[in-house]
């Protein structure tokens, strides 16, 4: 049985148009993304991933010259050293 976080986490995750599927495998979640999203996406994922303790390292694939400025440049921003090391 899913527990109420995880729960809320799943509707969040549904609600974020660039989320084209959500599957999982024991205690590993997929999420069909494409490789360019919306920033407000971006920022919403990087959110929930801060939230619930997910690994955020594998975002770095989202970075692209149109989110450089404040993605990548805003090294202090609360989830760079977790994305970018």
């Amino acid at each position: 049985m899913l527990s109420k976080m995880k729960i809320h986490f799943l509707n969040f995750l549904q609600k974020l148009n660039c989320i084209k599927n959500i599957s999982g495998v024991s205690d590993e979640l997929y999420l069909d993304i494409p490789c360019t999203i919306p920033d407000d996406d971006l920022r919403d994922i990087l959110a929930l991933s801060y939230r619930y303790k997910i690994n955020m390292k594998q975002l770095s694939i989202f970075l692209n010259n149109t989110n450089k400025n404040w993605f990548f440049d805003n090294t202090k921003g609360y989830w760079h050293r977790k994305v970018f090391g």
